[in-house]
Order: C-alpha cells, then sequence, then structure tokens
C-alpha cells in the first residue's frame, strides 16, 4: 500500500497547487457552517455506504471534498493568509486520508511510521518554502534546489523513522553485501525490517545517491528464502540501481506539474470551463496520470529488475521461486498488481525469458526513449501554449 500512499498524497499536494480558487461569496460563518456540516456527512458516510461502495468511491470522495474545501469553501485563500498555509492543507488532507485507510486497511504502529517516513521528506520540503515566505527569502532555481536535496537527504531521514535495525547476523550481512559488491553496487549500511503484527514480506534499496542509499529486507522474508532465493531478490534489488531505475522514475515523477499546467492552460484558456469543471478534470486527469502513465513505467522498470535478475545469475528460477513463496504465504499470489505486475504475471515473464532476450532489451531501451520523449514533449507543448 505504501506506492499508494506516495502517489494520492502526491496527487492530493499538486490539486491544490493547480486548484483554482472558485468566488461563491459566502460568509466566514456561512462556509464554516457548511465545513462543520460536510464534516459529518463524511464520517456518518463510512458507516452507511462502507459495505456497499467499494475503496475507489470513497477515495473519489475524499478528492471531492478536499478540491470543495479548496475551491469553494475559502481553504486556499486561509492557506495564503495564515503562515505555514501549506502544512495546514496537508494535515487537513490527511485527515480525510487516513480516515479512508483505516475503514478499508488496517493500520499498525509499524505501517505509521513507514507512511510517516515516506511523508516527512514532503512535509520538511513544504516547511522550508512556507518559511522562506514568511522571511520573504527568495533565489534563483529555488523549487530546483530544494527538490534536489530532497532526493538526495530524502532516505536519511526515512530510515530514522522506519522500523529498521542493522542487520548484524554476520552470515547474512555478508553475504549480501558480497553480493552487491560484485554488481559494484555501492550500499552504505544493511538493514533489518521488522513488523510485529502482519507478516511483511519486502526488500528494497533506499536512495538513488551514495552513500545515501540503504539496502533493507523484512525479516519475514529473510526467514522464508533460501539462499539462491535471496541471490534473486538481491539482484533484482541491485537492478533497479544499475539501470538507475529512481532516476527515470523521478523525472516521470516530477513531470506531473508540468502535465497539470498543461491541461489547466487549455481548459481555461481554450476550452473555456468553469472554474468548478477545471477543478473536476484536474482530479480525473491526475488520478489517471499515475494509474496509467506513471504506472506503466513503473511496471515497465520492475520488468527490467526482473529481466536483470535473470541475466545476472543466469536463470529465472531463484527469483521465480521466491516470488512463488511471497505468493503463497502472504496470499497474493493471484493477485493483479498495477505498479509490479501480479506474482504470476512476474513469474511467466521469468519462465518466458530464454531466447527472447534480444526482444526484450529492445523494448527496454524504447521505454527510455518514451520516457524522454514524454517529459521534453511536455517541455516542449507548454513552450508552444505560452508563445
Amino acid at each position: 500500500m505504501l506506492y499508494e500512499d506516495i502517489l494520492y498524497v502526491w496527487i492530493a499536494l499538486l490539486l491544490y497547487a493547480f486548484i483554482p480558487e472558485c468566488k461563491t461569496g459566502l460568509s466566514l460563518s456561512a462556509s464554516l457552517g457548511i465545513l462543520v456540516f460536510k464534516e459529518i456527512l463524511f464520517l456518518l458516510s463510512f458507516s452507511v455506504l462502507k459495505k456497499r461502495a467499494g475503496p475507489y468511491f470513497f477515495l473519489a470522495l475524499i478528492y471531492s471534498l478536499f478540491v470543495m474545501d479548496l475551491s469553494l469553501l475559502g481553504l486556499l485563500k486561509v492557506s495564503e493568509i495564515i503562515p505555514f498555509g501549506d502544512l495546514l492543507v496537508v494535515f487537513w488532507f490527511m485527515h480525510y486520508y487516513l480516515l479512508y485507510r483505516k475503514a478499508y486497511f488496517p493500520i499498525s504502529k509499524e505501517y505509521l511510521k513507514l507512511f510517516l517516513g515516506i511523508m516527512l521528506p514532503f512535509i520538511i520540503i513544504l516547511f522550508i518554502q512556507d518559511l522562506f515566505d514568511v522571511f520573504k527569502i527568495s533565489f534563483q532555481d529555488e523549487v530546483f534546489i530544494i527538490l534536489a536535496i530532497f532526493l538526495l537527504f530524502a532516505p536519511a531521514l526515512i530510515k530514522k523513522l522506519w522500523p529498521l535495525e542493522p542487520l548484524n547476523d554476520p552470515f547474512y550481512r555478508e553475504f549480501i553485501s558480497s553480493f552487491f559488491r560484485t554488481q559494484k553496487v555501492k550500499i552504505k549500511e544493511f538493514y533489518l525490517l521488522s513488523m510485529s503484527k502482519k507478516p511483511f514480506y519486502t526488500a528494497g534499496i533506499l536512495g538513488i545517491f551514495y552513500p545515501f542509499r540503504y539496502f533493507f529486507i523484512s525479516s519475514d522474508l529473510l526467514k522464508i528464502l533460501d539462499q539462491n532465493e535471496l541471490l534473486g531478490v538481491l539482484a533484482h534489488e541491485a537492478g533497479h540501481v544499475k539501470q538507475k531505475h529512481m532516476l527515470w522514475l523521478a523525472l516521470i515523477f516530477f513531470n506531473f506539474p508540468l502535465f497539470l499546467g498543461i491541461v489547466l492552460f487549455i481548459v481555461t484558456k481554450f476550452l473555456k470551463f468553469s472554474d468548478f469543471f477545471s477543478s473536476i478534470t484536474l482530479i480525473i486527469l491526475g488520478f489517471l496520470y499515475f494509474r496509467v502513465i506513471f504506472a506503466y513505467f513503473l511496471r515497465s522498470f520492475e520488468r527490467e529488475a526482473d529481466y536483470y535478475s535473470y541475466k545476472v545469475l543466469g536463470t529465472p528460477f531463484p527469483l521465480a521461486s521466491a516470488l512463488l513463496k511471497i505468493g503463497e504465504l502472504s496470499g497474493q499470489l493471484y493477485k493483479k498488481n498495477w505498479h509490479h505486475y501480479g506474482i504470476l504475471e512476474r513469474v511467466k515473464f521469468l519462465s518466458d525469458l530464454p531466447g527472447k532476450e534480444p526482444l526484450w532489451e529492445k523494448f527496454f531501451k524504447k521505454l527510455r526513449i518514451l520516457a524522454l520523449l514524454w517529459f521534453l514533449g511536455d517541455i516542449f507543448f507548454m513552450w508552444f501554449l505560452m508563445l
């Protein structure tokens, strides 16, 4: 769920940046009255509709209410007047999102730490920007410098909040570090992720650049894998670093504001949409951007990491076996997955690889060209519209 958490919060932040304010003429007392009444209805809707409506209904509902608060009930105006208004907006959205999250998915103390670790860098960026506004500090390329700092130092913040402890087992520490050395992948530190309530089968690498790059593996996953299966997982994670997937995904990820800017320009200047319909259009296309465009690149890079594991180890079986174990124990074997492909889909891909290497290598090259064209195309289109 962490992928969903990150993307949904990011969509909310960027909607906040682009949603236009509607002039309703409501007094402050009327706006507050509607706000309180809406909150009561929102809370009641969970008890009445939870069993009848699925999570996507409530996800659409919380975005609609959030945009209503911003555009119609004056939250945008309040955020501009008071110091640190950006943080107020973030926490306001979070009160919607955490209620939705709790209604449909269990939230443990450890999961909250994972979620807070992901959110904290975004909150710090907004805090710095608001601090600059309070003290009237401004300089050239301010946004890009803050984003660069975010990419560099965020992993160090995340690892402080996540339930991580150093991987002290001498055998596994040497086994894992030795493999990464052979792949020429520099890792600053190795961590064990422990979740007390529900088994959690995951591994990953935090950070794009060394020395702010850390490897973690959940204790539950480490227990169930044999050495060959562990090698398959390690090779997959090494593939993400060697193929620079995080940089490519960052390119697509941070292209989203440019995409929304183009959409907003078209619907307001050319199509003459009202503020209300402009807001609805941004919500729908913002959601589709991540669930279609970003998700396509995310799945494809996961597939390339699976391919890297096959190429490095010379066989698809270590990673395929590890995936099957994870699927069976987690109950996710037959589930589809929008950001990684489903486990059975990944196993089938691995088993079908022998003899098809040239086709897939050609595909992965085209994938990078497509990502670059998408980014440059948005820049050119925005420049063309602004002429």
